[in-house]
């Protein structure tokens, strides 16, 4: 059996702060709601139980996602203004 020594790891002296999300995604805290999206977008990448940041003091323009509500049920979509 041969006996391995242990070598500290080189990234032992290198620390860096944690990345506050908060900070990062919401920049308005009162219009921001996070949504847990219970259906499956394939076409945008959003799997089932994806946490969602909506921010509703944004203007949606063409090609933004847009959580809508029709008829009596809460849908992603993807807003198309020009044909």
């Amino acid at each position: 059996m041969v006996a391995m020594s242990q070598f500290p790891s080189p990234a032992a002296d290198y620390h860096e702060d944690a990345i506050p999300l908060d900070r990062e995604l919401i920049r308005k805290p009162a219009a921001t709601f996070f949504v847990r999206y219970t259906g499956t977008s394939w076409r945008e990448g959003i799997k089932k139980g994806a946490l969602l940041v909506m921010d509703t003091s944004l203007t949606p323009v063409d090609g933004s996602l847009v959580i809508c509500h029709l008829n009596d049920q809460i849908k992603l979509l993807r807003l198309r203004l020009l044909p």
